[in-house]
């Protein structure tokens, strides 16, 4: 039917029933085991020591490392290398976490402070003005590190002159 010899499907039979009574998974395929090409030898270390604005996608990394895109993909297949995204945080000093308290508490409206619901002043005749500096650097950028590497702390003090 099948074109397949008997012993052969008897062998295969056999091999499953024995699997059966050894309590295994049964598994009856005749491939050898790590049989196909071998890989090729990949030093990954050497990714820590790339500056992060190379590593934010596999093409300029695989330039730096010396090996083709398809090998470092492959690799990020594997789970070998993973893609982490890190958003900039904002870092306050304390002078500046006592002067955004006050300013909050200055917004209070006086009527409602002793209530159990306070509330704030109307702000519907304040201005905010706002400054740009553009292209400082990315809010949110994606980076492919190692498995055991730290992920990058990026923090900057005023994070109002970045771009919208």
């Amino acid at each position: 039917m099948l074109n397949v010899h008997l012993r052969t499907v008897t062998r295969i039979c056999n091999l499953a029933k024995r699997q059966l009574t050894a309590c295994q998974e049964v598994d009856v395929s005749s491939k050898k085991n790590k049989s196909g090409r071998k890989r090729k030898e990949l030093d990954l270390s050497r990714t820590a020591t790339i500056p992060l604005n190379k590593r934010r996608t596999i093409r300029p990394l695989a330039r730096c490392l010396g090996v083709p895109r398809s090998t470092l993909h492959d690799r990020f297949q594997l789970q070998e290398l993973k893609r982490i995204t890190s958003t900039i945080k904002p870092t306050l000093k304390p002078q500046n976490k006592t002067a955004r308290l006050k300013f909050c508490l200055s917004m209070m409206d006086e009527r409602w402070i002793s209530s159990p619901w306070p509330s704030f002043k109307p702000m519907t005749n304040m201005v905010h003005i706002d400054e740009k500096w553009y292209d400082m650097t990315r809010v949110k950028s994606s980076y492919y590190v190692l498995l055991g590497e730290e992920e990058p702390n990026r923090t900057m003090h005023k994070l109002i002159v970045l771009g919208r």
